[in-house]
């Protein structure tokens, strides 16, 4: 039997590979409203083909936190921990506004950032903006 301290430690998320593993899933819109297709890397066993899931994004009143509920079967035994669909959704949304994206396992590493803070499930966001591009400057326009 385990204590409370070591399923603490055993249930603790790793932003850092939840991330990696996010960044090889695509996301893709559908028609209805705050609910996106994300297709992992993983292969189904009995189609051959990557496994699609349905992230929806959800509110509760507060600002701050983010809720999205995802089908896949960690989140269906763990619902308000983050799965890298989750992760996938909110990184193809930094992306398209122009961010960078960064996940935290705890509010004080989030908070040394210095950046927009969000809280979604057990996992803290920040969120930085991207640098404009530089001009380009067009030597046939030039003439």
């Amino acid at each position: 039997m385990h204590d409370i301290e070591t399923v603490q430690q055993l249930m603790q998320r790793h932003p850092d590979k939840l991330i990696a593993k996010a960044k090889q899933c695509d996301v893709y819109v559908t028609t209805h409203f705050g609910v996106f297709e994300v297709v992992s890397p993983t292969i189904d066993r009995d189609t051959g083909e990557r496994t699609k899931y349905y992230v929806r994004q959800y509110t509760t009143g507060s600002e701050k936190v983010s809720h999205w509920r995802c089908g896949c079967k960690w989140c269906s035994y763990h619902p308000t921990k983050t799965c890298a669909h989750k992760l996938a959704v909110q990184l193809w949304l930094a992306e398209a506004g122009n961010q960078y994206m960064s996940a935290w396992a705890g509010k004080e590493d989030a908070k040394r950032q210095h950046r927009r803070t969000v809280r979604s499930d057990d996992v803290y966001l920040t969120y930085r903006n991207r640098p404009e591009p530089a001009p380009v400057s067009n030597p046939i326009a030039a003439d």
